[in-house]
Order: structure tokens, then sequence, then C-alpha cells
């Protein structure tokens, strides 16, 4: 596997002191990106842990409006998690050990963990670990990449990676899968959310769609051909029999994610 994504280590470096990892880039959709996670996470570990039933296949808000003892969660700060989570996303959560590989400050490690999971974060930056440890005292924070992550097989129950796949070229990618599939146990889920490697003859219309939002300083990054190859994760993920949803959360903003099974009325 190639070392392209070295590259951006000085870059992630630098972000550290000054990316607002709670609330992120509006054009990166972080609260549908973290909805995303949350609803696939609980959906995979309920059907492998025996809890979460009631919220496979639907949104997580509609979840939360639902429970009887809480409202719909408002846009509110990280550590405010448990406040507004169900008993049903709490007891899915608690105690799984969870591995965001590609963390940053981790800004979704503070999310996990005030939900209940036990949470490790990997990244190659030490600039970013070091913010994570700070916000994130109770994680386990450790150097690593995609392509090497420093656990033990199947030591997790469940993965997710935001953001970070789309720093390795396409061909890189598939040994990412294998390296992330050997970590966690059985078919825990693994959930990616990332930018799509967008094929050359739609090159023009994510000009004009950039030009549209003021991002035309990152049409460069598509015209490389960068970014999650959705086809190549769905082969990976399907052949160790995980179900795969896909879904799109912005103007080019993909969720992908891989559970053992989807619980549901009837098992």
């Amino acid at each position: 596997m190639g070392d392209a994504w070295r590259e951006w280590i000085p870059r992630f470096d630098a972000w550290a002191a000054t990316y607002d990892h709670d609330t992120g880039d509006p054009w990166l959709a972080y609260d549908a990106a973290w909805e995303f996670a949350a609803r696939w996470l609980v959906a995979g570990l309920g059907s492998t842990r025996g809890a979460g039933r009631e919220v496979a296949g639907s949104s997580l808000p509609a979840v939360l409006a639902g429970d009887a003892a809480e409202s719909a969660p408002p846009a509110a700060p990280a550590a405010d998690a448990n406040r507004w989570a169900p008993s049903a996303v709490r007891g899915a959560l608690h105690g799984a050990h969870v591995v965001d590989v590609g963390c940053g400050t981790g800004a979704f490690l503070r999310r996990l963990a005030d939900l209940g999971a036990r949470v490790t974060g990997v990244d190659p930056s030490a600039g970013m670990r070091a913010v994570a440890v700070v916000r994130v005292p109770e994680a386990d924070v450790l150097d690593g990449h995609l392509a090497s992550v420093p656990l033990p097989d199947r030591a997790v129950d469940a993965l997710i990676s935001t953001y970070a796949v789309s720093h390795l070229a396409p061909v890189e990618q598939p040994p990412a899968a294998a390296e992330m599939l050997r970590v966690v146990d059985g078919r825990g889920p693994i959930v990616i959310v990332d930018v799509p490697v967008v094929p050359p003859g739609d090159i023009p219309r994510v000009r004009d769609l950039l030009a549209a939002n003021g991002r035309s300083d990152q049409l460069d990054w598509y015209a490389k051909g960068l970014g999650l190859d959705v086809p190549a994760w769905r082969s990976a993920l399907e052949r160790t029999g995980r179900r795969v949803v896909v879904e799109e959360l912005g103007p080019l903003v993909i969720g992908l994610a891989g559970v053992g099974r989807i619980a549901g009325p009837g098992g």
C-alpha cells in the first residue's frame, strides 16, 4: 500500500489548532454524518447484542422523538448527548467497544463516550491526537492510520471512519477495508462517511455544484479522482455477509454502512 496519505499529516497537524470539529464544515454535513453513524451503529449493535431493535431502519431523530420521556435532540454540543439520548440508544451503545479510525480531534469519540460506548481513536496526526486526548480523556487514542490500525484481530464491536478514507487513492482502499474488517469482531457494524469518487464524466456537474456553493477551490480534489470508492467498499463488506446501506447525506457526502443483520419486526 502506498504512503500518499502521509502528505496530509502536516495539514492535519495545522488544522488541529484551528478547525472547529464540533460543528465542522457545513458542506461536509457533520450533523447528518453523526445521525447516520449513530443510527447504523445502533442498528448493527442492536442486532448482535440484543438491544436497540426498535431503532433499526429508523432515523435517530425519529426514535428520539418517539421516546416518551425525551424530545427530539436539539442542536446541542456533543457533551449534551446523554441528555437527549433515549434508553434504547444508550442501551445499544453502552459498553460496546467502538473504534474511530481517523478520529481527528475526537468530536465523534466524545459523542460516543457520552452515550456509554468504550472508545478508541486512531489517527496519524500528533496534533489531532493531542486535542482528542484532552477532549476524551477516557479514550485510548493511538497513533495509526487506515492501513495500519494498532489493534488485535476482532478487538472491537464496531468501527466508524469519517472523512478519512478519501485521503487514500482508490487503489489503496481495498487493503484499508481489509485492515478495518480485521479489527471488528464477527459481523459488527462498520460505518464510513466521506466524499465519493466522482466519475470523470460527472466533473462538469460537480464543478457547477461547487461553484454555486462557493467551493470551487475543491474541484482539483475531485478532478484527481480522490474520494470514497463506494463500489469497492460495498464489495468488501458484502463479501463478509454484511448488509450494505448507502445514503446521500449532502450534495457530495455519502454514508456507507455494513451491518451483520438488521433487527426488525419478527427478528
